[in-house]
């Protein structure tokens, strides 16, 4: 009976070490992954300047340039219809003096 308990304790010891390796190694690549993710979220991070300056601004200055321009176009077709309606006034004064005398 005490052989019998031997090996079990044998095997139940010799079951554990191999669920304490297994743990083991699950950790280790654990932690390895921990290491790749930190290295990798570090130079993710570390292009956030480059790409501020390479991406993010331009396209801020582009957008300025757009709203710049298309302040503009208003009031250059705010200037158009006042020309336009000047035009249109001095179209029928020119047809009333042509009428007066007329032509």
């Amino acid at each position: 009976k005490a052989v019998v308990s031997t090996q079990s304790t044998g095997a139940s010891l010799g079951n554990h070490q191999k669920e304490y390796e297994s743990d083991l190694s699950m950790l280790e690549q654990q932690e390895e992954n921990q290491i790749i993710w930190r290295d990798q979220i570090f130079h993710q991070t570390r292009d956030i300047p480059r790409i501020i300056k390479e991406v993010t601004l331009p396209v801020l200055k582009a957008t300025e340039t757009s709203r710049m321009l298309h302040e503009q176009v208003k009031r250059l077709e705010a200037l158009n219809k006042g020309n336009l309606e000047k035009l249109a006034e001095s179209q029928n004064l020119a047809r009333a003096i042509c009428k007066e005398m007329g032509v």
